[in-house]
């Protein structure tokens, strides 16, 4: 989604490719996962990069972004946060994923996939075409349920760690990008506008949580512009 004239690099999230087994290759908790990542971005060319992450890969992105403050030239999260403060909110999330990592374990994927998206985050998502939202959807389902309920106990936001301090001193150009209709993540991103005045925020009309299932188009050029500036 940036422009042209930059190289792109997807990494593969732990947990979310359609193999799982002891061969895989995964971080075992969300620090380790970080460090995974770095390592893979370590072994590219050592110039500075921009970095876009959206939800989970938004938190992973600010990781790395603390753990790399040299190697990333713009940081472009897309409805994400920066972790959790207190041990109840901790334990409070920690619950609600091994919820869903155990229904991962015991239900039909295709099944839990329906429930997930049918919580009030993602009811915005009713806007989408039939035809793009069934594609998500089999994408999705190519997923090993095994890894995801890994990703959900060891990449969930109760394991995260709380990156309020390294937040305040990032040194990077920022970009958060949400949607209107997401109200909980467009107020979390304005609370973190204010913990770092030189982030930037960016609301795209008419999406909600899912920026780049619901509004690509507008979630590209947010990122283009960003790149730019």
């Amino acid at each position: 989604m940036l422009p042209e004239a930059h190289q792109t690099l997807v990494p593969w999230l732990g947990g979310h490719g359609s193999s799982w087994g002891p061969n895989a290759c995964y971080g075992t908790s969300f620090v380790d996962e970080v460090a995974r990542l770095a390592g893979w971005l370590e072994s590219f060319d050592s110039a500075p990069m921009q970095l876009v992450g959206y939800s989970l890969g938004a938190r992973l992105a600010l990781g790395l972004a603390a753990l790399l403050p040299d190697r990333i030239a713009q940081l472009h999260l897309v409805s994400g946060r920066r972790g959790l403060d207190s041990t109840e909110q901790r334990a409070e999330r920690r619950q609600a994923d091994e919820h869903w990592a155990s229904q991962l374990e015991t239900r039909p994927l295709e099944t839990v996939l329906a429930d997930w998206f049918a919580q009030p985050l993602f009811r915005s998502l009713g806007t989408v075409a039939p035809a793009e939202l069934a594609a998500e959807q089999l994408e999705r389902r190519r997923a090993a349920p095994q890894g995801l309920a890994h990703a959900m106990r060891s990449y969930g936001l109760a394991e995260m760690p709380s990156y309020r301090e390294a937040w305040t001193t990032l040194r990077c150009p920022v970009q958060l990008i949400v949607g209107a209709e997401d109200q909980r993540f467009r107020a979390l991103a304005a609370g973190l506008v204010e913990e770092l005045p030189h982030a930037r925020l960016r609301v795209v009309d008419g999406a909600g949580h899912h920026l780049p299932l619901q509004a690509p188009g507008a979630l590209a050029r947010e990122l283009a512009r960003g790149a730019s500036l």
